[in-house]
């Protein structure tokens, strides 16, 4: 075998290697999106959006938006075989709030984040539901809790925040024991004080 041989097959050899590596790269982007289209995956999406910096916070918009895109189409499905609930509609995550908001640093810290469906009944029931997710300490597992939340009331449109959501659950006795109980004995403390909600 000649120098000009083994140069080839090396280039041909690396040419297989980055054609497997781009295959690789778009399943795992595809995963990605798929993960994005179910409330946990686009919380968790969002949140490292949110975060985010240059080139990672673009490649992490284009999944969010691809990920809500193809959760719009399974709402979509849903509605016309007539699996659609009151609940139902299409998914997004909640916006944490202002970052000069001190509740918003602690919501990042105890990793809360929320996801709301807003769907046609909105208008005509005033609620939608919002689901809140903590991750716990592990990384892995997670506590959820729903709750319905008003709408715009001539639009029917949520447009409240994370620290909002936090806010107004924290503020209704009977929300903040079911909120109390989510968010656990640590984060529930450091939560309220930072929303300077009184108990």
């Amino acid at each position: 075998m000649t120098t000009a041989d083994s140069i080839a097959d090396k280039r041909r050899a690396l040419a297989s290697v980055r054609k497997r590596l781009a295959a690789a790269r778009n399943r795992l982007r595809q995963t990605h999106i798929e993960y994005t289209s179910t409330p946990d995956g686009a919380c968790e999406t969002y949140r490292r959006f949110e975060l985010a910096d240059g080139e990672e916070r673009a490649a992490l918009r284009q999944i969010y938006l691809a990920g809500l895109s193809m959760a719009d189409h399974e709402y979509q499905r849903r509605a016309e075989l007539g699996h659609a609930n009151d609940s139902d509609g299409p998914l997004e995550a909640l916006p944490l709030g202002s970052p000069q908001d001190p509740l918003v640093g602690v919501l990042v810290e105890h990793r809360v984040m929320g996801w709301v469906r807003s769907g046609p009944a909105a208008l005509a029931s005033g609620k939608v539901t919002v689901g809140l997710i903590r991750v716990l300490a592990d990384g892995t597992s997670c506590r959820r809790i729903r709750l319905r939340c008003a709408v715009h009331s001539e639009l029917g449109v949520f447009t409240e925040t994370l620290a909002t959501v936090v806010r107004q659950a924290l503020a209704d006795p009977l929300t903040r024991e079911r909120l109390d109980e989510f968010l656990g004995a640590a984060a529930s403390p450091a939560i309220a004080a930072a929303a300077q909600v009184p108990k």
